[in-house]
């Protein structure tokens, strides 16, 4: 018989809650990236993901103590299909996973200025593009140090986990298992059309305060 090892008394509880986002409330947060961003009628709007990621980002990065004054190093981490990028592209009957994660870095100055929000959508959408370019060109993504606070982000919001029917019914509720670590974030298509579901695990201090942040901001209107 071989037991449990003793739990670590250093090691913090941690919690895990999951938020779901309507298609009007994704809408608003677009909106605010391109005001923030001075962006005009002919500029590119912000993805899904890069406006839920910073969001995000910049709530899991206030209850952790980053403010514009310490500005203390961040980091975003997350993953892109690889498959259209590769030299040459891979083909779409291909079922295997062809990940490549990046890391977008960023620190408190950034991320708690007025325009941050929209200062943050970019950096992500420059990061990804860089990626892809590595990928099309051969090369190894190179992440660098990240020596910060660090957000991991899995999933997709074009994953339509609720679509799933193995033989008894589609899902009526959805929950990850597999979050572990402070700052883990898991982003799926929601069960209803145009929304999307969002999991968060974090420590208990910094939960009871990342609920009142994430849901107080994604109705914050720019003053920029």
């Amino acid at each position: 018989i071989i037991p449990y090892p003793a739990p670590d008394p250093d090691r913090k509880q941690l919690f895990q809650r999951s938020f779901t986002l309507d298609a009007t409330t994704i809408q608003v947060l677009k909106q605010r990236a391109m005001q923030e961003k001075g962006a005009t009628q002919n500029s590119s709007p912000p993805t899904t993901f890069e406006v839920l990621a910073a969001h995000i980002w910049i709530s899991i990065a206030r209850v952790m103590g980053i403010t514009s004054e310490n500005n203390k190093p961040t980091f975003l981490f997350s993953f892109l299909d690889g498959r259209p990028f590769l030299p040459p592209p891979m083909s779409s009957a291909y079922t295997g996973n062809c990940l490549f994660n990046f890391a977008v870095a960023s620190n408190g100055c950034r991320l708690m200025a007025a325009d941050g929000f929209g200062r943050t959508c970019e950096c992500i959408s420059e990061t990804v593009y860089t990626t892809k370019d590595v990928i099309k060109r051969g090369n190894k993504v190179n992440l660098g140090s990240l020596d910060g606070i660090k957000v991991s982000i899995a999933g997709s919001n074009r994953l339509g986990v609720y679509g799933a029917d193995f033989g008894w019914g589609k899902p009526s509720w959805m929950l990850h298992a597999s979050l572990h670590n402070d700052g883990e974030v898991v982003i799926v298509a929601g069960k209803e059309k145009g929304t999307v579901q969002i999991t968060v695990k974090l420590n208990y201090e910094a939960m009871e305060e990342f609920v009142n942040v994430f849901s107080k901001g994604l109705y914050v209107t720019s003053k920029i």
